[in-house]
């Protein structure tokens, strides 16, 4: 005996006529059943292929540029060099070899008032900040370093309007 069995998700509406013994051959060989589908979808009209979405992947920033401070108890004017040691000494005191890894390029350092502009990646930011924070000491001597600026652009660096003044705008 046989049973007719009309597929309802068909778009054709076809109906697919299925005895005992067919039953029991799906049942136990699931090939037969991937040959008998695929005779099915030819035969229905082809949908076209869904469309693939555009993915944009804006890239973050490669540098962060930090404007920074260094205080020292008692007071004293470290050269470059040492400036630059500073930095280093900080990421090893608070990270180890690791954080001694970290590049950081001093681009510009001013000895009157101790302050220095420095590169780093932008991965390495949360880092390099925190083991500035982090520094109490530097050749026996009381020290810390104030991050007074930071941002991705070094452009920001060349005019700041909190420094701005009247008078620099005024005409002879």
């Amino acid at each position: 005996m046989t049973r007719r069995r009309v597929c309802r998700n068909d778009p054709s509406g076809l109906s697919i006529s299925m005895g005992e013994d067919q039953r029991k051959r799906k049942r136990e060989d699931p090939q037969d059943e991937t040959r008998s589908t695929s005779s099915l979808k030819d035969s229905s009209p082809s949908k076209p292929p869904p469309r693939q979405s555009s993915k944009i992947t804006v890239a973050g920033f490669p540098w962060q540029y930090l404007k920074i401070r260094l205080t020292t108890e008692p007071p004293s004017a470290l050269e470059q060099v040492h400036y630059r040691n500073a930095i280093n000494h900080a990421l090893q005191e608070a990270f180890g070899a690791v954080g001694a890894a970290h590049h950081v390029d001093l681009l510009d350092f001013e000895q009157d008032s101790q302050e220095g502009l420095i590169r780093t990646p932008y991965k390495s930011l949360p880092t390099v900040r925190a083991a500035l924070s982090l520094l109490h000491e530097y050749q026996s001597k009381e020290c810390r370093f104030d991050v007074l600026d930071s941002s991705p652009y070094l452009f920001t660096f060349a005019c700041n309007s909190r420094q701005w003044s009247s008078q620099h705008n005024q005409h002879p």
